[in-house]
């Protein structure tokens, strides 16, 4: 009977120390917080490493830092499909002149891509879809890789794309790589 007690004791013991492991290491189900001033969240990934920021009348944007500290205001469109590339749901918030692609990351949606939808707005450094090929070189110099018509230039962990036709830019996209 004694020798029951202890076997007994060690299980409860065993016990409570994988349920404190599991408590420890659950992820968290409280909402994020919304950061006031979407500065602080650009401003944190920008000391991280040099990153391309895109600038929409004073809202910044970057690139891999959490969607929900943007305060973008309501899309007009939005939808979401099971991630091929991540565990959980790509998100993508059509606003009037660009899309922005989330990806799940532990429980929240950052920001993967920024695709111009047409020549109403443009990069934070003034450059958008109608400019010509040379007025984007002005901008961003030499410092490009191309593959055929696609121009990417590389800023630590993001990139900046350009598709040029006709000496006419017909696309512009901001990428992070995950």
């Amino acid at each position: 009977m004694k020798k029951f007690g202890i076997v007994l004791a060690v299980i409860v013991v065993i016990a409570l120390v994988v349920v404190g492991v599991v408590f420890l290491n659950r992820p968290s189900t409280e909402p994020t917080a919304v950061v006031e001033d979407n500065m602080d969240a650009s401003q944190e990934a920008e000391n991280t490493e040099d990153v391309y920021v895109f600038d929409d009348n004073g809202k910044k944007l970057t690139l891999g830092v959490e969607y929900s500290s943007l305060n973008l205001g309501e899309p007009a469109d939005y939808y979401e499909v099971q991630s091929c590339a991540f565990d959980g749901m790509d998100k993508i918030y059509t606003f009037d002149n660009y899309e922005v692609h989330t990806y799940p990351d532990n429980g929240t949606d950052k920001v993967l891509s920024i695709y111009f939808l047409n020549d109403q707005v443009s990069t934070t450094e003034g450059v958008k879809i109608g400019d010509s090929l040379s007025s984007m070189l002005e901008v961003y110099g030499d410092g490009y890789e191309q593959l055929d018509t696609q121009y990417t230039y590389s800023k630590g962990l993001t990139q900046l794309r350009f598709i040029v036709e006709n000496d006419a830019i017909t696309s512009i996209e901001y990428n992070y790589n995950v």
